[in-house]
């Protein structure tokens, strides 16, 4: 009965902590040595989409997209990609509610050196003092309306472990206004 459906609850959220501890020591991994072979993101940026599109159908989100047709071939491991959109996807969907709206670009810079994923969401947002914070492993912005939402506090902390992995970054904005949102951006080197 009731029991039983909480000790599964905890036991997928166990290994929800697991899988991502272990994704986060893969990526802080010093021997860690990029693949040769490249990969086109926008493939692997469609799969994320497509994994999130049942989350925000849910909770009527309007998810836009814009993938420019020009992204460089970059050598990153499929999976590690899918980490770094997954993760700002899911936060983004989770945070934000019922009828929000999503916002999805990746683009190259003119020069072909740097692409960029952005990640806007019309949700609760970050309040300015946990700005500095959000990355840190565990920590969880602390708001009434957050306490219902499930997640380990690790998804940033892996998503800026794999962006530094590759030499890139994460930048997050937010007014901390409920409805202005959060805006992420990972920028990372084409191959």
């Amino acid at each position: 009965g009731r029991y039983a459906s909480e000790i599964d609850l905890e036991a997928t959220q166990l290994g929800q902590l697991v899988s991502e501890l272990l994704q986060l020591a893969r990526a802080e991994d010093e021997t860690f040595r990029p693949p040769a072979e490249l990969i086109a993101p926008a493939e692997v940026i469609a799969d994320c989409l497509r994994a999130a599109r049942p989350g925000t159908t849910r909770k009527h989100q309007q998810l836009q997209v814009s993938i420019a047709p020009n992204l460089p071939d970059v050598r990153i491991a499929p999976g590690d990609l899918r980490s770094m959109v997954g993760n700002l996807l899911d936060n983004a969907t989770k945070y934000t509610p019922e009828g929000g709206c999503i916002t999805v670009n990746a683009y190259r810079d003119a020069q072909c050196k740097q692409w960029f994923i952005e990640v806007r969401d019309t949700g609760i947002g970050i309040p300015p003092e946990d700005l500095t914070r959000v990355t840190e492993r565990f920590f969880r912005v602390d708001r009434a309306h957050t306490r219902q939402i499930p997640g380990t506090g690790l998804g940033l902390a892996l998503v800026l472990a794999l962006a530094r992995r590759y030499g890139g970054r994460l930048d997050i904005q937010s007014s901390g206004i409920l409805g202005e949102g959060t805006f992420a951006r990972l920028q990372l080197s084409a191959a």
